[in-house]
């Protein structure tokens, strides 16, 4: 787009109405600023419009409105900052080239410069706010800042009009000295000091900002990031003055990064401090919690959970209710609910609780903000300091039956950190009808999506010796607490079976139902199981973490 098109463009924009007259000569207008800000206080963005006007009739300058100029106020040439010279945040550097006079804009007339941070000139602007600059006139031979700018006479060319600050530093225009001329409303005095030892680290999913403070008077620091290889920035945000730490939680996994921070103070700033380049950790997503609704009886048929440690020891908290379920409208809970906890690999019992207040446990339970909701119900801390496969074994007391939740949360102390997450969850029991079915529950934690794969056994429980077990499970995996079905299967080969077969534990039999789905973050998902045509028998339900 030419200059000229952009500022007719800018004349529809602005409502300005332009009588032209006979042309007698022609003059050129240089414009350099520095230090400009938009109405927040933060320096000019690199978009938007500058426009030089004059003051026709000796009237006073109107003012920019929202969306027009008013009054007597002239447009004389108009810049789009992305395009026509905005060579960085806070600074510009335009020409109008050769221009004639025309309607009553004259010699002598007085002029000023308006920043539009918000408009554009070729799309009309939903909010065109402006932050008018009255203006000096700065000449070879006129340096003292006293007189306003004004229309210079015909035939004069490359004449600068330079909008300084008395902090400014890099006006790019020679030997102009830095006070020569002063911009309205823009405070007086030094800069505040530079920060410096600006760096940043890798905190989980975001990256910590920190700086050293070297000034006593400032209004507060911006902070402000790049990606790396790119020179462009964005504003992340700002702090109090003193404050010397920032933290960028909207980073993405793995990408590298650079920071920079300044000092504020009113319209004055302190130069950019650059960090060195930081990366942000990888993106990550594990299981925090599993649970797991069943019909607990005696004998082989009592209610099992278990789970996978990978990666390092982990310290869980696991909690069995019981009468506690009748709150949620269940019926025939189990009354007093035992819970024991062992090691797959040798059958070792690591931990057991029958009434979760007399484990020894108690305080502990109870500041984890969720203990069992009655006094007969099971709870247990356990720090599990061996990898491998772990599981929650249920019983009555007595060998009294009904239904119970067993619940295993990842409890790691942030003060303590640990190694080990959670990986998959596995539960056998009895699925009936209505209510009385078998469903599993797990949430995702973290700053990534998780990909899982699922799975049901029936009739491959009979290679374990498990007699009675569902001859057609069908399974749906479902976001909780919306309900919303996110999937469902009835036959493992009908869907996704290349892939299903890709994770080397696809189900036993045919009729087996699996899926695999990847599942936002900070979620609860339930995986319910029941028996096609209503039939009732013993399934597995299995849950793994199957990164893509």
């Amino acid at each position: 787009m030419s200059h000229k098109t952009l500022k007719l463009s800018l004349f529809s924009l602005l409502s300005v109405t332009i009588l032209v007259s006979q042309l007698s000569a022609s003059i050129t207008v240089n414009v350099t600023a520095e230090k400009l800000k938009d109405p927040g206080g933060f320096d000019m963005a690199t978009s938007g419009v500058v426009a030089l006007v004059a003051d026709i009739g000796d009237a006073g300058f109107s003012g920019p409105t929202d969306t027009a100029l008013e009054g007597s106020d002239f447009l004389v040439d108009a810049w789009d900052i992305a395009s026509d010279g905005g060579n960085a945040p806070g600074a510009f550097l335009g020409s109008t080239g050769n221009i004639n006079f025309s309607g009553d804009w004259a010699p002598g007339d007085d002029l000023a410069l308006y920043f539009f941070p918000t408009l554009a000139l070729t799309d009309p602007p939903a909010s065109a706010a402006a932050v008018p600059f009255g203006m000096f006139r700065v000449t070879e031979a006129d340096l003292d800042g006293t007189d306003p700018w004004v229309t210079p006479a015909d035939g004069t060319l490359a004449i600068d009009l330079i909008v300084i600050t008395t902090d400014a530093t890099t006006l790019g225009t020679g030997s102009t000295p830095a006070d020569a001329g002063l911009a309205d409303g823009v405070t007086t005095g030094a800069a505040p000091a530079d920060p410096s030892g600006v760096a940043g680290a890798a905190n989980g999913s975001a990256i910590d900002v920190t700086w050293t403070d070297n000034v006593t008077d400032e209004d507060g620091y911006r902070i402000e990031r790049s990606v790396s290889g790119s020179d462009v920035w964005m504003i992340l945000g700002s702090v109090a003055a003193g404050v010397m730490t920032y933290s960028d939680d909207t980073v993405e996994g793995s990408a590298t990064y650079l920071y920079r921070v300044i000092a504020t103070r009113g319209p004055s700033q302190s130069a950019y401090y650059t960090s060195a380049e930081v990366q942000a950790a990888a993106a990550s997503a594990k299981f925090t919690n599993l649970s797991t609704r069943a019909l607990v009886q005696t004998g082989d048929n009592i209610l099992i959970a278990s789970f996978r440690v990978v990666g390092g020891p982990l310290r869980i908290y696991s909690r069995v209710a019981g009468p506690g379920l009748a709150g949620a409208g269940i019926v025939g809970f189990l009354a007093d609910p035992t819970m024991e906890l062992r090691r797959i690999s040798d059958n070792s019992l690591v931990a057991e609780n029958d009434n979760w207040r007399t484990g020894g446990q108690e305080t502990e339970i109870t500041n984890t903000s969720i203990p069992p909701g009655d006094d007969n119900e099971s709870a247990l801390i356990a720090n599990l300091t061996e990898e491998g496969f772990y599981s929650i074994v249920v019983r009555g007391v007595n060998d009294t039956e009904g239904f119970a939740n067993v619940e295993v949360y990842d409890f790691a102390d942030p003060a303590e950190p640990v190694s080990g997450i959670l990986t998959n969850l596995s539960t056998r029991g009895l699925v009936q009808t209505g209510d009385n079915i078998l469903i599993a529950s797990f949430e995702v934690k973290g700053d990534a999506p998780q990909r899982i794969y699922s799975r049901v056994a029936g009739p491959g429980l009979a290679g374990a010796g498990i007699v009675g077990f569902i001859e057609d499970p069908i399974m749906e995996l479902r976001k909780v607490p919306e309900n919303t079905l996110l999937g469902d299967n009835d036959s493992w080969r009908s869907d996704q079976e290349a892939l299903i077969l890709s994770t080397y534990i696809n189900p036993g039999s045919d009729v087996e139902p699996a899926l695999v789905r990847t599942l936002g973050q900070n979620s609860l998902y339930s995986v319910i199981v029941r028996g096609v045509n209503d039939t009732e028998g013993f399934a597995n339900v299995e849950v793994y973490d199957f990164p893509e």
